[in-house]
């Protein structure tokens, strides 16, 4: 049986499963991508490929992000290989791992540490970069920073052009035609 939602039910998204062949299917319009990084960046700090001139660069999302803008930083969804890797949220150049209390002689975690987040728009090598890091991380032993905000990540690819099974990623959008994913 496939049971499949209008736009009228879920704004912006469109809803297909097949149980026969156990397959999901979400559309959603390439117009609703910002909205929808709105609502999620109420929940979690969002990370999205945005465009600062004529290079690309991972960074917060906001709600002042746009999708076509001159004045203002634009989602990038079409970006090529940005100037600073998304690994970089994964090994900060400086990272404040502890606080000391000198009055208190207390050891705590500093404010921010450990919060959901969500790396939106990675393209398939970058999935495929995150994959690989992935089993990098874990061998010999388990880096428990690394995976401490890994699986706080929730890691959301961006593929538009054609391949067979995207690598990686926790969710994956598949470009459909030029207005969907």
């Amino acid at each position: 049986a496939v049971r499949s939602f209008d736009q009228s039910e879920s704004p912006g998204f469109y809803f297909s499963i097949n149980r026969s062949k156990i397959k999901i299917m979400l559309v959603i319009e390439k117009k609703n991508i910002k909205i929808w990084l709105n609502e999620l960046s109420k929940k979690a700090m969002v990370l999205a490929p945005v465009r600062r001139g004529e290079e690309s660069v991972f960074e917060e999302f906001t709600a002042s992000t746009g999708l076509e803008s001159s004045e203002r930083p634009v989602l990038d969804l079409e970006y090529l290989p940005t100037l600073r890797s998304v690994k970089e949220f994964f090994f900060p150049a400086k990272e404040d791992i502890f606080v000391f209390d000198k009055s208190r002689r207390e050891v705590g975690t500093p404010t921010g540490a450990s919060g959901k987040t969500i790396i939106f728009g990675l393209n398939s090598r970058d999935l495929e970069a995150v994959t690989q890091l992935d089993e990098i991380m874990t061998k010999p032993n388990q880096d428990f920073f690394y995976f401490k905000k890994r699986n706080a990540a929730t890691i959301v690819g961006l593929i538009n052009e054609s391949i067979k099974t995207p690598s990686g990623g926790d969710l994956v959008l598949v470009k459909i035609n030029e207005d969907q994913y």
